[in-house]
């Protein structure tokens, strides 16, 4: 088991409510100097919890932070590192400062792990809810259930071939009073 430092991303738009969601998170082995990461791609779901909030610049602000930790990552892994950070809040903040943006890095904890990208995978699912919100809802015909899904188990037990289209017609009757 390896000790990781991570920090996460958070969007608050209103200081003062004190609200926030996660859309973000940085984890760094400050050891072996590995860094791992898994930013939000796009605002847009923050509009449904925060509305009025600036999803454009939000947008383009993630691009930037995803951008910049990709190429510390990059440098990280190089065979010749020139840089040595020993936390990950010195790193998060070589990259994006601590302003009064509406966007900032939370407090570094640490977590012990064996792997760290299957922790950055944890950490993401557990505490980037606002990515469901994003996911939209798949709507499937009953031929493509049919076809994706069960085709397979009809095939492996010869059920196919006794299969025959048919449709149901529901007919409401009124009963007489």
């Amino acid at each position: 088991m390896k000790t990781f430092q991570y920090q996460l991303l958070q969007f608050q738009p209103d200081k003062v409510s004190g609200e926030f969601l996660n859309v973000g998170v940085v984890v760094f082995d400050g050891q072996q100097q590995v860094l791992d990461f898994d930013i939000l791609h796009k605002a847009a779901g923050l509009g449904q919890v925060f509305p009025g909030a600036p999803l454009r610049y939000l947008t383009k602000q993630l691009h930037i932070i995803h951008t910049a930790l990709a190429k510390v990552q990059h440098r990280l892994a190089s065979d010749l590192p020139l840089e040595r950070y020993e936390s990950v809040d010195e790193l998060t903040r070589s990259i994006f400062p601590k302003d009064d943006s509406s966007l900032s890095f939370s407090n570094v904890r640490q977590r012990l792990d064996l792997d760290i990208r299957s922790l950055t995978r944890h950490l993401s699912d557990r505490m980037i809810s606002i990515r469901h919100l994003e996911k939209e809802k798949e709507v499937n015909s009953d031929k493509e259930v049919r076809n994706k899904i069960y085709r397979q188990y009809f095939e492996q037990r010869n059920i196919t071939k006794h299969l025959a289209p048919c449709s149901v017609n529901h007919q409401v009757q009124r009963a007489a009073v």
